[in-house]
């Protein structure tokens, strides 16, 4: 579960400066593994580690499915069939990306206009009303939705809807998010 805490803290407005407290997502760092070997160290909120380190392994092109996920405390081990002409660097911002070029999306999905308005309607949560501090992907696969991740980095809220559809064994080229 997403943890949320109280903290105080002051606001400032053109009305002036006062006291508040507010509801804060709590983020940590934690380890990933593709096959027993240390690949990066991510910063995420830390509920669906399992969906997180799925989808960043295939969201990044280090392996086009996942076997098995196992979260043990801060640490995620993916058990998958590893890509071996990837190659994964430090970004600037102090995260990980791979230096292969994306894969071509491909998909048989249709998007409705009614389908457009169920996804928007869906991407806001209770802990964003809450917080007002995090991103939000939602997933649907024919037409129905199926799952919502919030995270403070947006980039984990699309590694955690793209792990679960992976972990659930959905045909991600039937899915939009």
């Amino acid at each position: 579960m997403m943890e949320i805490v109280c903290r105080a803290g002051i606001q400032v407005t053109e009305d002036g400066v006062r006291d508040v407290h507010d509801d804060i997502i709590v983020e940590d760092r934690v380890r990933l593994f593709l096959n027993g070997e240390f690949i990066t160290a991510l910063v995420a909120s830390a509920d669906r580690l399992d969906d997180l380190g799925a989808g960043f392994v295939i969201s990044e092109g280090l392996a086009n499915r996942v076997d098995a996920v196992e979260v043990r405390e801060k640490e995620i081990y993916v058990t998958a069939p590893a890509r071996r002409d990837v190659e994964l660097v430090t970004e600037s911002s102090g995260g990980s990306c791979t230096t292969c070029e994306p894969k071509p999306v491909t998909s048989r999905a249709t998007v409705t206009a009614e389908t457009i308005r169920a996804v928007t309607a869906s991407i806001e949560s209770d802990t964003w009303r809450r917080t007002g501090a995090v991103h939000c992907s939602v997933l649907f696969c024919n037409g129905e939705f199926v799952t919502r991740a919030c995270d403070v980095g947006r980039h984990n809220t699309v590694d955690k809807v793209v792990g679960y559809a992976a972990l659930k064994g959905l045909d991600r080229s039937r899915c939009i998010l």
